[in-house]
């Protein structure tokens, strides 16, 4: 394995392609039905993350927290979220999307 000459394209190994080979077989309808699902899990994901911001007077009253906790509490949530990122990136070359989005929500409601 030298220096390859001028002219030579050096040979990258094949990486794995997931998706090779793979066809449409879903209806335009599930297609879209599917799609709107998306949409409003990541609606209810964007809803989630605020609420602790839009809530936290009364949140403060109610169970005597300061504004550390409270802050505390959304960097937690933004260092878990962190974390368990680069194991669903890793997961995601490796399993179907759908499987990783699934177990993504499950993950989320059990959190709630």
């Amino acid at each position: 394995m030298g220096k390859p000459v001028a002219g030579e394209v050096e040979k990258q190994p094949k990486q794995h392609d997931i998706d090779e080979g793979w066809t449409e077989t879903r209806s335009s309808a599930q297609q879209w039905i599917e799609y709107l699902l998306l949409n409003v899990v990541y609606i209810m994901w964007l809803i989630d993350g605020s609420l602790l911001q839009t809530f936290s007077h009364q949140l403060q009253v109610r169970f005597g927290v300061s504004q550390t906790q409270l802050g505390t509490m959304a960097t937690f949530k933004g260092w878990i979220t962190m974390i368990f990122a680069l194991p669903a990136a890793f997961l995601a070359g490796r399993v179907s999307r759908p499987t990783i989005i699934m177990l993504g929500c499950i993950i989320w409601g059990l959190d709630s």
